[in-house]
């Protein structure tokens, strides 16, 4: 369910969603460190609910926009889900699945002159934690926020643009995700050459060494552009 709406004269755009969806069988991957492959398993029931709020205001300086949004919601297994280390899910959260998330930006934009034009743009996304694996007690990424902002130059006809872009200007190493490392075990008697000996000790993936799959750190990119 949702509403579009536009206020101030069309000057401000708002947008709100409220949503709530089942999913029966989703399908959700596990890391075999033994087979150095992925599995599928599919979980009997996956819940959203949630709402969204997206708004794009014109203010009344030339040229100068704001836009922002705000999203929060929820992503649970309802049902029994059994995980590759025999663990119920049933009521946990789905991987990788923040409770609120948002951003907020502005740019700016003028002519220089009668052939140049210019734009500045300063965007901030937040995302709170969220879990890194499909396990009981995952590892988890902390609440987050990150900042890019771009500086261009353009020609009156759209064909030329020189762009200056940072992004993630805080230099924040985000996790995405994580399982354990293959061939990885906990406990190992190293001097067993025979790998399956050698790792006997049945334990869980999350006790094991990790694997973590991170964004990249602080970039910066100056971008020439000639559309024909």
């Amino acid at each position: 369910m949702g509403i579009k709406g536009n206020l101030l004269a069309g000057d401000l755009r708002l947008n709100a969603t409220l949503y709530s969806y089942d999913y029966e069988d989703f399908q959700v991957q596990f890391f075999d460190s033994e087979k150095i492959q992925y599995t599928t398993g599919n979980a009997s029931e996956l819940r959203t609910n949630g709402a969204e709020i997206e708004l794009h205001w014109l203010t009344p300086v030339d040229g100068l926009s704001v836009r922002s949004s705000l999203a929060i919601g929820s992503a649970k297994y309802t049902e029994e889900f059994i995980n590759a280390d025999g663990q119920d899910l049933d009521g946990e959260d789905r991987l990788r699945n923040a409770d609120v998330t948002g951003y907020a930006g502005t740019t700016y934009e003028r002519a220089l002159n009668s052939n140049w034009n210019f734009s500045a743009s300063l965007d901030a996304r937040y995302s709170g934690d969220y879990s890194l694996a499909s396990t009981l007690n995952p590892y988890e990424q902390d609440a987050f926020w990150l900042v890019d902002a771009t500086i261009k130059i353009s020609s009156g006809n759209g064909r030329y643009e020189l762009a200056f872009i940072g992004q993630n200007l805080s230099d924040k190493i985000i996790a995405y995700s994580s399982f354990n490392r293959p061939a990885a075990c906990v406990n190992a008697d190293v001097t067993n050459l025979d790998p399956v000996q050698r790792c006997a000790t049945n334990v869980l993936s999350i006790e094991q060494d990790q694997v973590v799959n991170t964004g990249l750190g602080a970039r910066y990119t100056l971008q020439f552009r000639v559309n024909f």
